[in-house]
């Protein structure tokens, strides 16, 4: 009897243990929604890679970042969650984090990771890093600091197949230059300088012509 027993037990766990990972989520954590300030679950997006965004709004280098990560949202975001998240509420609030969002014309969901869950779990102590899991909520790559466009797109193309096009594929340099033409400072700088430029044109043909008279 005792050793039915036993076996009984060694079954069950054998059977448990063999269970499809894809019954599970294992990414049971959640964060603080900026748009609106509540918690959310990081289970909500299982069913489909996830790809998060680990930044913090005074961080320059996120700023590059997030124009990547707007580009291949533009081209895959049927095809893969993507979050923006804040990891040091120590600094960060709502308010700074949609500001933001706002600034760059972002449509996905930014939030704050106000328990360090991404910190800790995850060992994120580099800003920006991208953190890919799969539909399951395992953790297939991480990248640090900047990661470019087409290495995102690799990956991706990599673990799930998805493909995006030569012709509709643009360099770094590309959305970088966009963003900064676009961006009202620097269309400032540039009409102030092109002036205060002709302006010391025009003033050294006419003292060259004065010289010459």
């Amino acid at each position: 009897m005792r050793y039915r027993s036993l076996l009984f037990v060694i079954v069950l766990i054998a059977s448990i243990s063999s269970s499809p990972v894809s019954a599970q989520y294992n990414f049971n954590y959640s964060f603080i929604g900026a748009q609106t300030g509540k918690v959310i679950s990081y289970a909500n997006y299982q069913g489909k890679p996830l790809l998060i965004d680990a930044f913090a709004t005074y961080c320059e280098p996120c700023k590059v970042e997030v124009l990547h990560i707007k580009e291949v949202y533009h081209q895959l975001g049927d095809k893969v969650n993507v979050l923006t998240i804040s990891t040091d509420p120590s600094t960060d609030s709502l308010t700074k984090i949609m500001k933001f969002r706002n600034q760059f014309e972002a449509t996905w969901t930014f939030g704050l990771d106000s328990n360090y869950t991404l910190h800790d779990k995850f060992n994120v102590t580099t800003l920006p890093s991208l953190l890919l899991f799969n539909q399951n909520g395992t953790l297939v790559k991480m990248w640090e600091d900047v990661t470019s466009v087409s290495t995102i797109y690799a990956e991706l193309h990599n673990q799930f197949g998805m493909v995006v096009p030569v012709s509709q594929q643009r360099s770094d340099l590309t959305i970088t230059l966009e963003r900064l033409l676009a961006s009202t400072p620097f269309q400032v700088t540039f009409v102030v300088t092109t002036l205060l430029v002709i302006y010391i044109i025009i003033s050294n043909l006419v003292n060259k012509k004065e010289e010459i008279e």
